[in-house]
């Protein structure tokens, strides 16, 4: 456990459960508790981390109902009696180190829908929201006496497929974009520096999102991305390879680099099922992972129509 996190998680249980069983006792076997935001939950957090949104804090989770009737006199009282202070770390923005939400509210600002099986049902295959998904799924848990909370996480534990079939085609196409296409074919001619570091920043954040979806993750925030991509499988692979190419700047590398990681992509594509192989694509592309990427396009499609049938 992370020190900001194990931090968080004494002082509500010492101070925040104890406070709202003396104060808000009507409340104690419905609110919800729990940490969902910054490195701490990912075991990213160090010195570096504190100066802010780390160290006490949590957030607290009604019903709609209990929301509406004791919401803004909770979060009130409980910002208002918070200690300034545990064991030594301050509260640098006291509103936002207690926070105060239903949690029908919670998850529609987060996720757009604050109904499971509407979730599960949507139709928007442009729908996007890793970072705030990755929040949910890694965040923590301190107080949830009926379940409720575990209940709803558990119901956006991942995409639903076919919104996981487009995100995972969205990113293999970013991929190819920066990578085979724009940098091996064009960049490497052109020799401009500035546009190849942001293509090759580009590819190797579209490299890790498309290894942790292909593994039904959701990818975190840019910041702490690699450091959840290298707790994978896949990481003992490829990230001495992402390593390598942002730690060098010779171009005939690089071009190596990219050409070994693209192969390392489509390898694991075929493990999954999902590569032209599998999936019976007969045209031609000189560009293997575009290749891949129209199969996938086909696949979708006819998957898309089956389910009409």
């Amino acid at each position: 456990m992370s020190k900001g996190l194990k931090i968080a998680q004494t002082f509500f249980r010492e101070w925040g459960l104890p406070y709202l069983q003396q104060h808000f006792p009507h409340l104690e076997k419905h609110v919800m508790a729990g940490l969902f935001h910054g490195s701490q939950i990912y075991g990213a957090d160090d010195e570096l981390s504190q100066d802010h949104g780390w160290g006490p804090m949590f957030t607290l989770f009604l019903s709609e109902k209990d929301y509406t009737a004791y919401g803004e006199e909770l979060a009130r009282r409980v910002r208002l009696d918070a200690p300034r202070e545990w064991q030594g770390f301050h509260f640098h923005f006291p509103d936002e180190n207690i926070d105060v939400t239903s949690l029908e509210r919670f998850f529609k600002e987060e996720l757009g829908y604050d109904d499971p099986d509407a979730w599960q049902k949507m139709t928007d295959r442009t729908y996007n929201r890793d970072l705030a998904l990755s929040r949910i799924r890694h965040g923590h848990v301190f107080y949830d006496p009926a379940g409720t909370f575990a209940r709803w996480r558990a119901a956006f534990h991942t995409y639903p497929r076919h919104i996981w079939l487009a995100r995972v085609e969205q990113e293999l196409f970013q991929v190819w974009h920066y990578g085979q296409y724009n940098f091996l074919d064009r960049l490497t001619h052109r020799r401009d520096p500035v546009a190849i570091q942001i293509a090759m920043g580009h590819f190797t954040e579209a490299v890790m999102r498309l290894c942790l979806l292909l593994e039904h993750d959701y990818g975190p925030y840019w910041k702490w991305l690699a450091f959840e991509f290298r707790k994978r499988d896949t990481a003992s692979r490829l990230d001495p390879l992402l390593r390598a190419l942002a730690e060098t700047l010779d171009i005939e590398a690089r071009a190596s680099l990219v050409r070994t990681i693209c192969d390392e992509v489509h390898q694991l594509l075929d493990q999954a099922g999902f590569s032209r192989e599998h999936l019976g694509w007969d045209g031609w592309h000189p560009h293997p992972l575009m290749c891949d990427l129209q199969a996938q396009k086909g696949y979708i499609q006819r998957e898309e129509g089956n389910a009409y049938v």
